[in-house]
């Protein structure tokens, strides 16, 4: 190869790996850093994505060149790659675990958990319950809570097991839980999850690797959103045909959860297998900020709230500033 040739020779033919700029995780190809990094950054929620620039760096000893990508560019090199199919959600499902919490309140950082049922669910029926009665120490039940769930201070101290055993338990069931291919179920994930962790926080315990949730109350919302009436977990059972005994206990709510769920993922099997796990997840985080977005706007505008706020994250809430 003559000087001059090696001189006009594109650095990017010569270089040992591809990289984002600013992160040299190795690449393969130019054509393999552009697909991850356009994975990483894509939202098939959004269709009209803002426009972006990627550079791209291509690495030898040292840095060899760099290029410019727009948006566009980035399009047509992943369009020209075979779409991968999400796989089949709900055909790799074992069973559902319906979880659920009866509280002291509904201040998710101060209020505790009295008592839990974790409910594992099969095609074939209930395989498994393990239900939690646990004692509250020092803080007392309020009245207002006791005349919910039932559950007295008196009858929680004398009955409750410790509560750090409790914690650990419910953790670790819901971990194998996901781990077994199972979906957690939760009416309201993000009251529970978010009292949960705190209450993991609290005692100094290792806190949940979180898995696939399903959340009757946000996907009812999501794909029944104009329908009238209450939302709650009663309304929903008599809505979707399924009984509820005992309700405002955790056994009695969690099993109603469960079969509210197998009637939704009934009705949306094909929407949920196609979209996937992750598509999922990201469905119920968007259709719950948008209904707390809608809900503080009727807040503010026709109840006469105007500092009202709902925080719309999905499946835990965001930690309250402190002032």
């Amino acid at each position: 190869m003559s000087e001059e040739t090696e001189k006009k020779q594109d650095p990017f033919e010569t270089a040992e790996f591809y990289a984002v700029s600013g992160d040299k995780l190795p690449q393969n190809t130019e054509q393999d850093v552009v697909l991850q990094w356009e994975k990483k950054n894509a939202d098939p929620n959004n269709s009209e994505a803002t426009k972006r620039t990627l550079h791209v760096v291509a690495y030898k000893l040292v840095k060899v060149g760099e290029r410019t990508y727009t948006d566009e560019d980035v399009k047509k090199i992943c369009g020209s790659q075979p779409k991968a199919e999400p796989e089949p959600f709900f055909s790799n499902v074992t069973s559902l675990i319906a979880f659920d919490t009866e509280t002291t309140g509904i201040d998710e950082e101060n209020d505790i958990i009295i008592s839990a049922s974790l409910i594992r669910v099969e095609k074939t029926g209930v395989r498994e319950t393990q239900d939690f009665l646990i004692n509250p120490g020092l803080k007392e039940i309020p009245t207002e809570a006791t005349a919910v769930h039932g559950i007295s201070t008196e009858k929680a101290r004398a009955e409750g097991v410790d509560v750090r055993e409790a914690l650990t338990k419910i953790r670790d069931t819901l971990e194998a839980g996901w781990k077994s291919g199972a979906v957690v179920v939760a009416m309201n994930a993000s009251f529970d999850f978010t009292i949960f962790l705190n209450e993991l926080k609290r005692y100094g315990l290792p806190t949940l690797e979180i898995g696939p949730i399903i959340d009757p109350i946000v996907l009812d919302r999501h794909y029944d959103k104009y329908r009238k009436g209450k939302r709650t977990l009663a309304s929903l059972a008599e809505h979707y045909g399924v009984s509820l005994e005992n309700a405002h206990s955790s056994n009695g709510d969690a099993m109603a959860t469960a079969r509210i769920a197998y009637v939704l993922i009934r009705k949306h099997k094909r929407a949920f297998d196609a979209m996937g796990k992750h598509g999922l997840h990201k469905l119920q985080q968007n259709a719950q900020e948008a209904w707390a977005a809608n809900y503080q706007y009727y807040l503010r505008t026709m109840k006469n709230e105007p500092t009202a706020v709902i925080d719309g994250s999905w499946p835990v809430r965001k930690a309250k500033e402190k002032t």
